[in-house]
C-alpha cells in the first residue's frame, strides 16, 4: 500500500529538489525503483480479538458486552499486557456489512435449504474489538520462540471472547453452532491457515523502527534508485538530469499475511505514522522492514 513520503526523508535528503527543471525541457525521463531492508528481532506480541454479546434489546446486549469486556480486560492485565496498549473499539450493532451477521444469515439460509425450520433472529448483537500488546524478552532466537509460544498458549487458554463458556440453549442453537464452526473452518481454509476462527485472538509479532533507522533506509533506497537510473542513462548514451518525481512506500514484511494483517485492522487505535514504522510478522523470528523509493529523473540533452 503506497504511503506519502515520510517527512523525515525531507530532512535526510534536504539537498534534493522535487521540482521540474526551470530551464529547457529534458530530453526525456528515466524512472527507477530503489529498495533498502532492515532485519529486526520482534519486541512486541500484539493480539486482536472480537468480543460479542446478544440480548433481547440493545440495552441488554450492551450490558452483557460490558461484563465480557471487563472480564477480558482483567485477564489481559493478569497476563502481563502493557496497560497503555489495552484498547477496546466503540461497540457496534453488527448491521450492514458486518461479517458475523452475514455468516449467520448464510448459515440460516443453508439450514432452510435442508428443510430445517430456523426461527428469525429475535436478539440484538453488539461487538467490540480488543487489542493489546506484550513486551517480548530478548535472548537468542530459540529462547524467544519458547517464550512467545508459551505466552500465546496462555492467551488462547484465557478465552478472552468467552467462546468456551457460552452454552447453547436449544437444539437449534447447537445446530447453528456446529454449522458456524464448519463454515468458519471453510472460510479459514480459503483465506489461509493463519486466519483465526471467530472469537479466537489474532497474533502478530512487531518491531518498531526509530526515526533515525527509517531515515537511513529512505536515504539508502533513494541512492539505490538514483544509481539504477544512472546506469540506464549511461546505457542510452546520456546523463541524468534533475529529479522530476519522487515517492516512497513501505513493505513492513515480505510475508503476504503481514500485509493482510494491517488491512484486517491490527493497527486499530494507533496513528498512521506508528503503523508505517513497524515491521510485522506471524512468527517470532527476524522481521523484515523494507522501503521502496520510486524516482524519475530528466535526461540531459
Amino acid at each position: 500500500m503506497k504511503r506519502p513520503l515520510f517527512a523525515v526523508l525531507m530532512c535526510t535528503l534536504a539537498a534534493i529538489s522535487v521540482q521540474p527543471a526551470a530551464a529547457a525541457d529534458p530530453a526525456g525521463t528515466v524512472s527507477s525503483t530503489g529498495s533498502a531492508k532492515l532485519e529486526l528481532p520482534p519486541a512486541l506480541l500484539r493480539i486482536k480479538v472480537d468480543l460479542s454479546a446478544s440480548g433481547k434489546d440493545i440495552g441488554g446486549a450492551l450490558a452483557k458486552l460490558k461484563d465480557l469486556r471487563q472480564a477480558a480486560d482483567d485477564q489481559v492485565r493478569a497476563l502481563g499486557a502493557r496497560p497503555d496498549s489495552i484498547h477496546f473499539s466503540p461497540p457496534t450493532t453488527g448491521k450492514g456489512n458486518d461479517p458475523a451477521r452475514q455468516m449467520q444469515a448464510m448459515i440460516q439460509q443453508r439450514l432452510r435449504g435442508r428443510g430445517k425450520k430456523v426461527a428469525a433472529a429475535t436478539t440484538v448483537s453488539v461487538s467490540t474489538t480488543l487489542s493489546a500488546e506484550w513486551p517480548l524478552a530478548g535472548g537468542n532466537p530459540d529462547e524467544r520462540l519458547i517464550a512467545a509460544a508459551a505466552l500465546c498458549e496462555k492467551i488462547k487458554a484465557a478465552d478472552l471472547a468467552g467462546v468456551k463458556s457460552a452454552k447453547a440453549q436449544s437444539a437449534e442453537d447447537e445446530e447453528l453452532a456446529e454449522e458456524s464452526a464448519g463454515m468458519a473452518q471453510t472460510f479459514s481454509g480459503q483465506m489461509g491457515e493463519n486466519q483465526p476462527q471467530p472469537g479466537m485472538p489474532s497474533f502478530a509479532f512487531v518491531a518498531r523502527l526509530s526515526d533515525q533507522q527509517r531515515a537511513k533506509l529512505l536515504a539508502e533506497a533513494f541512492d539505490d534508485a538514483r544509481q539504477q537510473a544512472g546506469r540506464l542513462a549511461s546505457a542510452a548514451g546520456t546523463q541524468l538530469g534533475p529529479l522530476m518525481q519522487l515517492s516512497a512506500n513501505t513493505a513492513a514484511d515480505e510475508n503476504p499475511y503481514a500485509r493482510a494483517w494491517a488491512a484486517y485492522g491490527m493497527v486499530q487505535g494507533q496513528n498512521i505514522e506508528h503503523a508505517a514504522s513497524e515491521a510485522v510478522g506471524t512468527e517470532p523470528g527476524q522481521l523484515v522492514y523494507q522501503v521502496l523509493v520510486q524516482a524519475s529523473f530528466g535526461l540531459k540533452r
